[in-house]
């Protein structure tokens, strides 16, 4: 296995002068450094969006970073570098580096490691990412996101679509996750831009009964040519924005065109990940064409013996390993996490255990 060192992470966060700090942070993790007990969370608005939100990595709670970019003429990659428990059984550690790679011709690639020592490093200067020593850059447009949450995504949504795109003078990043905790509420959330600026931004409940918020809404449509393979047969999606105190309205449609990612988890549940061809813009105006990329996900209702094997030969698949290799290291995981049990077990309840020699 290749051990990836993530050299530095170092995030710029601009939006108000006091979120600058003058002295540096730095949050290193190694790749088994787990602990069995409730771990702290930020939730100060104020503090840097990119700095790591928890005090260390426990059983339940998952971070993750992502970077996405895609061309005009449909190339696209996604990497993204996470704390995520929920590799462990897997057997390398809680620190994945996963990279999805499409050409405009449709070949895939994709491929997952995971590091021995995972280090953020903030001090308000550049965006910088090495693998092994070499920067990855794209000609294209792009976006970058960080996800924190306290449980795992099946445990927390039912479904969920993110995009961004660029549109000739328009740009938007959107998300719209549905609870699975909160009785299938849906949550909008997305920013319109013209000319490098933010126009129109949604975000909280979808519950305005007067439509008297700004509002965001998707609609999946049937009228492209390519579509995925699991229960979501769409070929693309209608977006809309509309301003009600002005009201003016925004549509866009985009056309899946490639598909970055896909992975099946049952009962036509899974995630899929397409590169898009988009036109649209203000009704009633001029019309422009873009590209963007968009993610659209249902989770299966439990994870079963099915959706298990399926995550277990993607994870298999993308690490190089054989079914052999696979199964000794989930063994060696089990092991080595039942010994922690045990020893923070001891350690919590104050045991001893004292050692005497016979003579």
């Amino acid at each position: 296995m290749i051990l990836l060192f993530w050299e530095a992470l170092e995030f710029l966060l601009l939006f108000q002068s006091f979120e600058v700090e003058s002295i540096c942070f730095t949050k290193t993790v190694g790749a088994y450094q787990t602990v069995k007990s409730p771990i702290w969370c930020s939730q100060n608005p104020y503090r840097s969006f990119e700095r790591s939100k928890f005090s260390g990595v426990n059983d339940t709670a998952i971070e993750k970073w992502y970077f996405e970019a895609v061309s005009e003429a449909g190339d696209a990659f996604i990497v993204s570098l996470g704390r995520d428990p929920s590799y462990k059984p897997f057997g390398f550690g809680v620190i994945p580096f996963e990279m999805m790679f499409v050409f405009a011709n449709g070949t895939r690639h994709a491929m997952s490691d995971f590091a021995s020592e995972s280090r953020i490093r903030d001090c308000c200067g550049e965006v910088d990412l090495k693998v092994q020593g070499s920067r990855l850059k794209f000609a294209g447009t792009g976006g970058h996101f960080h996800d924190f949450a306290a449980f795992d995504w099946f445990t927390l949504l039912d479904s969920w679509r993110n995009m961004r795109a660029i549109i000739g003078p328009y740009a938007f990043s959107l998300c719209i996750p549905v609870s699975r905790i909160a009785g299938r509420i849906v949550y909008p959330s997305g920013v319109l831009y013209k000319d490098g600026k933010p126009m129109l931004e949604v975000y909280g409940l979808d519950n305005d009964t007067l439509l008297a918020s700004n509002r965001l809404l998707i609609h999946p449509h049937f009228d492209g040519t390519f579509t995925g393979g699991l229960g979501d047969t769409s070929s693309s999606w209608i977006v809309e924005f509309a301003e009600p105190a002005s009201s003016r309205r925004w549509r866009f449609t985009s056309k899946h065109q490639a598909l970055v990612h896909e992975l099946g988890l049952g009962s036509g549940s899974g995630l899929s990940v397409f590169t898009d061809l988009i036109e649209g813009g203000e009704l009633n105006s001029w019309q422009h064409s873009g590209y963007g990329i968009s993610e659209q996900i249902t989770a299966p209702k439990s994870i079963g013996p099915s959706v298990a094997w399926e995550l277990f030969k993607t994870h298999r698949n993308n690490t190089g390993s054989t079914t052999w290799q696979a199964v000794w290291n989930m063994f060696c995981a089990a092991c080595r996490d039942g010994a922690l049990t045990v020893s923070w077990i001891m350690f919590r309840n104050g045991w001893t255990v004292e050692f005497n020699k016979v003579s």
